[in-house]
């Protein structure tokens, strides 16, 4: 259901970064949008934690390891900024409301405006 990065925009994506993509997609579709929004990268960014706590797999892949390690950061400057991911989850999903879109296994691409921000952060790198 998720768009593969491509790109001069996402050629260096971390992956977390790829992680939180294949969140954002899922919740675009599950919530019925028609794009993927810089909102819906957000709940990926701040789901990456929760996920990684419940980590399967080979407890020695590098993928994994580097994953856990971004999850961990994220959660950190959350804390430090007296944030929480759960709450920012919640917030961004009611921001964003429902869509006319029916969920399905379609491919959804990034919006405009997503695509703008994924520039913005990649010039910055």
């Amino acid at each position: 259901m998720h768009q593969e990065p491509e790109g001069d925009d996402v050629t260096e994506l971390s992956p977390g970064a790829i992680l939180a993509w294949e969140i954002a997609a899922v919740e675009a579709g599950h919530s019925g949008a028609e794009f993927i929004e810089k909102e819906h990268f957000l709940i990926g960014l701040c789901s990456i934690g929760k996920l990684v706590s419940r980590k399967t797999g080979n407890p020695h892949d590098d993928r994994i390891e580097n994953i856990a390690r971004e999850g961990m950061e994220i959660d950190q400057l959350l804390q430090i900024t007296g944030q929480d991911a759960t709450v920012i989850r919640r917030l961004m999903r009611i921001e964003l409301g429902t869509g006319s879109s029916s969920p399905t296994s379609r491919i959804i691409h990034r919006s405009p405006e997503c695509k703008k921000y994924f520039s913005r952060a990649a010039w910055h790198a």
